[in-house]
Parts: C-alpha cells; sequence; structure tokens
C-alpha cells in the first residue's frame, strides 16, 4: 500500500526542486478537447484490457493483498493520482527527456516507468500503451487536461468495475 504514494512523493521532490521554473496551466480550459478526452479514454481502455488479458494468459501471479477499500483510497485512485501521474510522467518526465531523445524515444520511456511504478506485472504491457496514448494525446493536444481526465475516468471506471465484482 505505501508503494502507491511513490509517484506522488517524486512529483513533490520534483516541484520543491524546480518550482521557479515547472509551470502547470492547468486552468487552460479553452483550449480543452472533450472529443480527444473521450478518444484517449476509449483507446486506452479497450488496448489496456486487452493487453492485460493477453498478459494474463502467459503469467501466473501469487495472490497478493488486498489493498483496503477505504474511503481515501477511493479518492486518491480517483482524484488524485491522475493529477500528480500526469503531471510527473507526461508534464514533467517527458518534456524533459525528449530535449535529449526523439519524442517516441521519450514517450517510451516515460511510459516503462509510468508502468513499473504501478507495480502490477499482469497489467505491465498494458500500462505501458496507455502511457503511450497518453502522451501522444498530450502531444496531440497540447494540454495537460487531456490526459488528466481520461486518466480520471480510467480510474473510476476500474474502481466502479472492481466494487461490481465485489
Amino acid at each position: 500500500m505505501a508503494l502507491n504514494i511513490v509517484p506522488t512523493l517524486i512529483l513533490v521532490v520534483i516541484l520543491y526542486v524546480r518550482s521557479k521554473t515547472f509551470k502547470i496551466d492547468l486552468l487552460n480550459l479553452n483550449s480543452l478537447s472533450i472529443n480527444q478526452v473521450l478518444y484517449s479514454f476509449c483507446v486506452s481502455i479497450v488496448g489496456f484490457s486487452i493487453l492485460s488479458r493477453i498478459s494474463a494468459i502467459f503469467l501466473t501471479v501469487p495472490a497478493q493483498q488486498a489493498i483496503p477499500k477505504t474511503p481515501i483510497m477511493y479518492i486518491y485512485a480517483v482524484l488524485f493520482s491522475p493529477v500528480v501521474e500526469e503531471l510527473l510522467f507526461r508534464k514533467f518526465l517527458l518534456i524533459k527527456i525528449e530535449k535529449h531523445l526523439n519524442w517516441w524515444a521519450a514517450a517510451s520511456i516515460s511510459s516503462i516507468i509510468f508502468a513499473l511504478l504501478h507495480f502490477n506485472s499482469i497489467g505491465f504491457i498494458g500500462y505501458i500503451f496507455i502511457g503511450l496514448v497518453w502522451c501522444y494525446y498530450y502531444r496531440k493536444s497540447d494540454n495537460i487536461l487531456v490526459p488528466i481526465f481520461s486518466h480520471f475516468i480510467f480510474n473510476y471506471l476500474a474502481i466502479l468495475s472492481q466494487s461490481i465484482k465485489g
């Protein structure tokens, strides 16, 4: 459970160190495209589902302890985590790596790190895929809100489906 806060801690350190040069324009609602949010969500959920199912066929994972289903975990997963992760992996890391490598290499590295920090071997390839999708839509829209809102929807529906399953 403590591993879930790793991206948050990393972002706090980055923001502290780079507070003067790291500009976050979260209120850029004028250029937000609902179509891009929905497209990026649809592509990411379909791709993640397919890739995770394929991975599950080839990987056997020992049973893990269930994460406690407390209200704060739902709030963290649906509201806080998408903002933190998108700022960290798209707004900061992708842009920093892209200064040294081409866009595809930067997006791939950012997405692999994103997948690694989810600590989920079955979903690893799926997380890389959605990381790449959200990198693409961030680049296409030039608005961090597109991947943030897509991530909100993705996490909300993931939690909703887990709640329904029981």
